[in-house]
C-alpha cells in the first residue's frame, strides 16, 4: 500500500485517509471494521479488486446461453480478473468529533437491541439460538427474517441516524397479518425505504 489511501469505518461510519504503507488496525472509535475505499490517483479515489468480470450468472453458468456485455467471452469459465471502479473525488467530507460518533454508535447498538427485543417478545429467537425447534412455520419466518433485516439496517452506509430509523421501525410491523409474506413485504420494505 503504497501512497495515499481512503477507509471508512463500518460502525462509526468515519472517512479518513492515510499515507503510507501500512493498513491501519483501528479507527478511532475502537473499531477494526475498516473499509478500503480505494487509492489516490490524481484527484479521484480508484479501487482495484479482483472479481468476476460480468457477474456470476455468467461466469458461473453451467448452460450455453449468454445474454450478457461480454457476448460468451467469460460466460462458464469462472474467470477473476483486476477490476478498476472509481469512487469519486478524494475529498474528506466534514466529520463530528469523536465523542458525538461513540454516543452514535452506542444508539445504533441500542437501536439494534431494542428491535431484536421486539421480534424476541415470545422468546422466538431465543430458542432458535439454542437450536430448538420452531413447530409454527409463520413464528419462524418472522424471526428470521426480522433477524436478516436487523443485518441489513446495521450495515446501511449512508448515516447512523438512518441506521437507527431503520431499525426502529423493525418489529413495529403488523403481526396480527395472517400471511408472513405480508409481514415480510413490510418489514423489508421500511428496511429499503
Amino acid at each position: 500500500m503504497n501512497g495515499r489511501h481512503f477507509f471508512r469505518c463500518a460502525d462509526c461510519l468515519l472517512v479518513f485517509a492515510i499515507d503510507g504503507t501500512a493498513r491501519p488496525e483501528r479507527c478511532d472509535c475502537g473499531s477494526p471494521r475498516l473499509q478500503w475505499l480505494g487509492r489516490v490517483e490524481a484527484d479521484r479515489v480508484i479501487a482495484t479488486v479482483d472479481r468476476c468480470p460480468c457477474d456470476s450468472r455468467c461466469t458461473h453458468a453451467r448452460g450455453p446461453q449468454c445474454s450478457c456485455s461480454c457476448g460468451g467471452q467469460n460466460h462458464g469459465t469462472g474467470c477473476v480478473v483486476r477490476v478498476r471502479t472509481d469512487n469519486g473525488a478524494a475529498v474528506i467530507p466534514a466529520q463530528p468529533d469523536l465523542a458525538v460518533r461513540l454516543a452514535a454508535v452506542a444508539a445504533v447498538k441500542a437501536a439494534a437491541e431494542a428491535a431484536r427485543d421486539r421480534l424476541n417478545a415470545a422468546g422466538v429467537l431465543d430458542r432458535m439460538a439454542r437450536g430448538e425447534f420452531i413447530a409454527d412455520r409463520k413464528t419462524w419466518d418472522r424471526a428470521r427474517l426480522g433477524l436478516a433485516a436487523i443485518r441489513k439496517a446495521t450495515a446501511l452506509q449512508s448515516t447512523l441516524a438512518a441506521r437507527i430509523k431503520k431499525l426502529d421501525a423493525i418489529g413495529a410491523a403488523d403481526r396480527a397479518n395472517d400471511q408472513p409474506a405480508g409481514f415480510v413485504a413490510d418489514l423489508f420494505g421500511k428496511v429499503a425505504a
